[in-house]
């Protein structure tokens, strides 16, 4: 619904405020990262990522914003699949 999506870019617009290297093309960083951390805020969902925390990455941007976000190691495990 509009309402949801207006949320959800707003709280992408805060991101970027709150971290605006999040999406340095420069460095071959793409822009979807503020979108996923906003999207999975907005419909309770966990971010699943290689990223370790450091700054201005996911999982600490997913922490920043009261997101879940977990390894992917983790994910795999939660899961009970076994490599």
């Amino acid at each position: 619904n509009i309402d949801k999506i207006d949320e959800i870019q707003r709280t992408v617009w805060d991101i970027l405020k709150y971290c605006p290297t999040i999406i340095d093309t420069r460095k071959g960083k793409n822009g979807w990262d503020p979108w996923l951390v906003s999207y999975a805020k907005h419909h309770q969902l966990v971010v699943v990522t290689w990223e370790r925390r450091w700054p201005w990455r996911v999982p600490n941007v997913c922490k920043d914003f009261q997101v879940e976000c977990i390894d992917l190691l983790t994910f795999l495990r939660e899961l009970e699949i076994q490599l």
